[in-house]
């Protein structure tokens, strides 16, 4: 058996191990029940890219019916999963089946073609029609199948970005929400597509490599990809961190006038400085807006408006300040550094450290030595 056909084999189980160990998940929502189904399928696409190099398809030609156009389902369930996981998505309908229409065209084209020739010679027909530069149909077809999951890359990364700005505007934190694990799998995917034009590239336009290499190094990425997720799975307790609860979710534009938004401005300081929310580490826009008596989506205009800055900026440079001021007052030199940014409404060391040296330019130590 051939390297490549073995790789397809251990991805697909590694696929699969994956799926089955996050099915033992309990209180399973949405996102985790998408990804283990979109983990399956990897698995079944796997498997059908291995019977094309192990040669399965010459004794069963007809699995390239459903094998072939498999392709054209990974940008779907990624764009799906990431619509689900940034809240867009809260649940699946049938109109979501409109994204497989461009798989049900392709497979129904190659089943016609398949079912026109007499049974022993499928393979070498298909093959030859496939390898045929001249049938714009096919090429059409081919290109679509491989550039498909880059429009799917594009539009998950914009949501990805819509939803971080959002959470940004909503939290004065970000840990265990901010969705690394999905980060991390658009770079995986990211790396797949650019194998995949790569592949195209040096194939198709400028004929560098035969189209076999070309399958072999576009599927090579493909079956490295359950390898990685399954590395970040087990480094980031994060995969279904939804909080949808708690995201700003549309709310009707602020009717507020500058007046009236400066005056609020003036409450929101004096709240701040006498009360000291910001020392919640859990603090949100709602929380604040709460105590305000405001609706959020006024709270939010009048901090861009006055203060030109997200939510999770203006209340991480109070902590900053609240920091300063209790480093320089001798009565806490005897707690560390962390611990005293903790008292001031920090969640970690990584984001303390973070948004301090964003804030002030250096790190806490190097600010702590230079008062000194």
């Amino acid at each position: 058996m051939m390297p490549i056909a073995i790789l397809l084999l251990v991805g697909a189980v590694q696929a699969g191990f994956l799926a089955f160990v996050l099915a033992f998940n309990k209180n399973k929502d949405l996102a985790s029940k998408w990804l283990i189904a979109w983990l399956l399928f990897i698995t079944i696409h796997l498997l059908f890219v291995h019977f094309g190099f192990s040669g399965v398809y010459k004794e069963y030609p007809l699995l390239l019916i459903f094998g072939s156009a498999l392709m054209l389902l990974q940008g779907p369930f990624l764009f799906l999963y990431t619509a689900i996981l940034t809240n867009r998505i809260k649940s699946l309908n049938v109109w979501q089946l409109l994204h497989a229409v461009p798989y049900l065209f392709y497979t129904c084209y190659i089943a016609v073609v398949l079912m026109e020739v007499d049974a022993p010679n499928r393979y070498e027909h298909i093959s030859g029609i496939i390898d045929d530069p001249q049938n714009l149909m096919m090429l059409s077809l081919g290109l679509l199948n491989h550039l498909h999951i880059m429009v799917y890359l594009v539009l998950s990364i914009l949501l990805l970005k819509k939803h971080s700005k959002s959470l940004t505007d909503t939290f004065s934190y970000l840990e265990d929400i901010n969705l690394k694990w999905l980060k991390n799998l658009l770079i995986g995917i990211t790396v797949v597509a650019v194998v995949i034009l790569f592949g195209l590239l040096t194939s198709d336009l400028f004929p560098f490599i035969s189209h076999y290499a070309k399958a072999t190094l576009i599927y090579s990425a493909l079956a490295i990809l359950p390898f990685y997720m399954s590395f970040y799975a087990i480094r980031q307790k994060l995969i279904f961190p939804l909080h949808a609860d708690l995201l700003n979710v549309k709310y009707e534009a602020s009717r507020l006038t500058k007046k009236e938004s400066a005056k609020i401005a003036e409450q929101l300081v004096h709240h701040m400085q006498s009360n000291k929310p910001y020392l919640n580490p859990k603090l949100s826009i709602k929380d604040l807006s709460d105590d305000l008596g405001l609706h959020p989506k006024d709270l939010s205009r009048v901090i861009n408006e006055n203060f030109e800055k997200n939510f999770f900026n203006f209340i991480n440079e109070y902590r900053v300040d609240e920091f300063i001021s209790k480093i320089k007052d001798p009565k806490h030199d005897r707690f560390t550094l962390i611990a005293i940014a903790y008292d001031c409404g920090f969640n970690t060391k990584s984001s303390f450290n973070s948004i301090f040296k964003k804030t002030k330019g250096m790190t806490p130590s190097a600010f702590k030595a230079r008062l000194t």
